[in-house]
């Protein structure tokens, strides 16, 4: 397990050079362990997460470090942020040294006391999978759906405590290690609307299903609709695999395929396929030929 270490200016004990000598109005310490962390999962991309510290300085300049070694992340995105007063401290400057791992803040305080501060960054080998069971009542009006999320690290990093946001309305309190993947049950909550829909396209679908020695089904699902949310808040459902349930007469619930949902928006529908029927037989009848009369020439 690799083990991630905030500190200010101990580089030097592992051979890494300051970018600058010290002056006599520059002071060191060491940064205290994170407070709190967020970790913000996108639809696509890089997780973002945010670090809370409350980090101790005196009215002066420092030179703080961060280093990440063993840890894979993207050093373009690691940012510092006071949260408080961001008028009395202020970042005047950022280096990284030759070894890649780390970055050196220099950071002027206008006054002495414990500052709360964010340190936020794109992690990378963390990410999320979404996953669905949708099972239809058998008058194939109403659909229930149940969600479930994957969280997967494998970013060098254990996050001893951390709260991972799915969207700005689900989020979960939960330890995560490295090399380890944790599963979260959800509810998608609000009524979702289906439509029942048997659909034959000609041109995936046999040209002539009555010649065909075995049985042509018709492909049919379901239109599976969001209703936009009167207050403005629209209601999203996050991408990803989709296995569909159907329930029979007697309650018994009967798989019928699965199929993978997109990003599906507030008031967008997606077309949700199911298989195939055996209710429907579709034929092929020629209405009307016609043929050239005989001699006819078609002149340029």
């Amino acid at each position: 397990m690799a083990v991630r270490i905030l500190i200010i200016l101990s580089l030097l004990t592992a051979g890494a050079a300051l970018p600058d000598p010290l002056s006599a109005d520059t002071r060191m310490g060491i940064m205290p362990q994170a407070e709190a962390v967020q970790i913000r999962l996108p639809d696509k991309g890089n997780p973002l997460v945010q670090e809370y510290h409350h980090l101790s300085l005196d009215k002066g300049i420092h030179q703080v470090a961060f280093s990440w070694s063993g840890m894979s992340l993207d050093p373009d995105t690691v940012l510092f942020t006071p949260l408080e007063d961001p008028e009395s401290v202020q970042v005047l400057s950022t280096t990284i040294p030759p070894d890649g791992s780390s970055l050196i803040w220099e950071i002027e305080c206008q006054k002495t006391g414990a500052v709360p501060v964010v340190i936020s960054y794109l992690t990378i080998g963390l990410d999320s999978l979404v996953t669905y069971t949708a099972t239809v009542n058998a008058r194939e009006t109403d659909l229930n759906l149940d969600a479930e999320l994957a969280l997967r690290n494998f970013s060098g990093q254990t996050y001893p405590l951390a709260r991972v946001w799915l969207d700005p309305d689900t989020a979960f309190a939960t330890q995560i290690l490295d090399q380890e993947i944790r599963q979260f049950p959800f509810s998608v909550s609000g009524d979702t609307q289906i439509t029942k829909r048997f659909h034959w396209d000609g041109q995936t679908m046999p040209h002539d299903p009555e010649n065909m020695d075995s049985y042509a089904g018709v492909p049919f699902g379901y239109q599976l609709g969001l209703p936009e949310d009167l207050s403005g808040n629209d209601r999203d459902l996050r991408g990803g695999k989709v296995r569909l349930f159907l329930e029979d007469s007697r309650g018994h619930q009967l798989f019928t395929g699965e199929d993978i949902l997109p990003f599906l928006p507030g008031g967008d529908t997606f077309f949700l396929k199911a298989g195939c029927s055996r209710d429907l037989v579709i034929t092929k009848r020629r209405m009307k030929s016609e043929k050239p009369e005989s001699g006819a020439m078609t002149r340029a």
